[in-house]
Parts: structure tokens; sequence; C-alpha cells
């Protein structure tokens, strides 16, 4: 199916919004469309990389594996981002990393050649992916440094709290969907040391656990977040 083919069913919001950004895309190139179910692997890691993708709902998350530790998520992607061109670019004959739904997620998918000849055939286009991929590798240098001086439990703060303003309410407390094995994947610690620090939060009143769900309110996110602070200095 080519690009047309591919969006006629989508609704007008969809294609209103990837339109300025598809809009040089190589006419009659080949584009198939992508389901993924929660926790379903799209990419793995040493896949022949072979094709870029577009991500049009849900979020995927970006794991790389570590002999005799556990995974550890490297960044996630949101709608309308690209991902599997990290490797393209840099030559690379494979992925260096897995590629995951943290939630039902649609994209679209074609093949490097293509997204290639699109980098060439659009000044405007290459300009915008690579401020877009320097970006997002300084966002994760930064990351990567602020985790090397942080602890445990100021890793695992710092997952709440992300994951916090990316769901919150500001007038009400927030179930966040977060899941012990996603903090541990994001933070490089063990479950059961995840579990741990919770269980200290929860003694100290920085949030709540009800049935095992993690529930965080706006004054709890302060208390929590000065908390962080005091660990980065």
């Amino acid at each position: 199916m080519n690009l047309s083919e591919t969006l006629g069913s989508e609704g007008k919001a969809l294609r209103e919004k990837l339109e300025p950004m598809i809009k040089s895309f190589p006419c009659g190139a080949s584009v198939l469309p992508v389901s993924l179910a929660s926790g379903e692997a799209l990419i793995r890691e040493g896949d022949a990389c072979e094709r870029v993708y577009l991500l049009l709902s849900g979020r995927v998350s970006v794991i790389i594996s570590r002999p005799r530790l556990s995974s550890y998520t490297v960044t996630e992607f949101r709608p309308f981002e690209f991902f599997g061109e990290y490797e393209l670019l840099a030559g690379k004959n494979q992925y260096l990393a897995e590629v995951r739904a943290v939630s039902p997620c649609r994209l679209l998918s074609f093949s490097a050649g293509t997204y290639l000849q699109w980098m060439k055939s659009d000044p405007e286009f290459f300009s915008e992916r690579v401020r877009s991929i320097v970006g997002a590798l300084l966002d994760q240098a930064v990351n990567e440094r602020t985790r090397h001086f942080l602890d445990a439990p100021g890793r695992v703060m710092q997952v709440l709290l992300r994951a916090y303003e990316a769901c919150r309410d500001p007038q009400e407390s927030v179930r966040l969907t977060v899941t012990r094995a996603e903090i541990a994947e994001r933070t490089g610690c063990s479950v059961r040391t995840v579990n741990r620090v919770i269980r200290s939060l929860a003694q100290a009143k920085l949030l709540d656990v009800t049935h095992g769900k993690i529930r965080l309110d706006a004054a709890q996110r302060q208390a929590l977040l000065r908390e962080f602070d005091l660990r980065l200095q």
C-alpha cells in the first residue's frame, strides 16, 4: 500500500496532524501499517536494520540488555516520533536495542531505502530529523549523567516524578501506570530493590500504595521532588 491508501481510513484529525510531516514522502513508496499489543516487541536487539517506523498512537520503550544485569530502558517514544533511524544513519546493519510497546500502538513502517530517499529529497525534512535526533541524544546523555550520580532511591524517584508529569491531573491524586518491572528497567535496579524503595517512600508518606498500585497527589509530588533535589546536591 502507498501512503495515501494507508491513511485513507484514518480520521481527519490524524491526517491533518501528519500532513506537514509527510508532504514530501516519496511518491508511490510502500507503507505498511503495524499494530502492537501492550508488551509486544516490534524490534529485537540484533535484528537486521531494514525499516524505519513512525508512531501514530501509543507509547514504545527502547530497551538495552546488559550481560548478567537487568535490562535498562533508554528512552520512550510517543506519537508522531520516528524510530529505527539511529542505526540506519550510523551505517549499522543491526538494531542495537529492543523496541517494545508500553501501551497498544499503531505505527507506519517503511523501508530503510524509502527513508533515505526521503531525507535526500527534502532538505527541510533532513534538517528537522537532524535536530530531533541530536536533541534526543543530548537528552539521553543528560539523563545518563544524572543517573550516574544517583543512588537507587534517587533513580526510582526520578521515574515516579516523570510518570506523574506524563499523566497528572493537578486537581486529583493520580494512579501511576508505570509498573514495578518498568521502573526496574528504567533505573537499572532489580524489582526487589524497586519494591524496597517504594515501601520506604510510602512509609515516609511521599506516595500511597493501594492494592499494589502507586498513587501520587500534587502535595506528595512536591515533597518527593524536594527529596529528589536533595539527592542531586
